[in-house]
Formats: C-alpha cells, sequence, structure tokens
C-alpha cells in the first residue's frame, strides 16, 4: 500500500500553525512557506 506524500506534523506543530493564521500572525499563504505546506487544506483540532 503507498502511504500519502503529504507532511505530517505533531499535535503541538498544528496547535502552533492554527493559532498563528487564527490570531493574525501570518497569512495563511506566509504560514505555508514558512511550515513547507504545500496544500491549502485546512487543519482542524
Amino acid at each position: 500500500m503507498k502511504k500519502n506524500s503529504v507532511y505530517r506534523f505533531s499535535k503541538a506543530n498544528r496547535t502552533l500553525i492554527v493559532l498563528s493564521n487564527v490570531n493574525g500572525e501570518l497569512f495563511l499563504e506566509e504560514t505555508m512557506e514558512k511550515y513547507n505546506i504545500i496544500e491549502k487544506r485546512t487543519i482542524v483540532i
């Protein structure tokens, strides 16, 4: 079975990523660039 070629983040990193967007510290595109996120999928905690 083939694994997804998607980066996996720990729960702490997911929380940090989402909170930086929610608090307005980073825009979505800036967050994607900073954390090497390829797709614009929403991370729900």
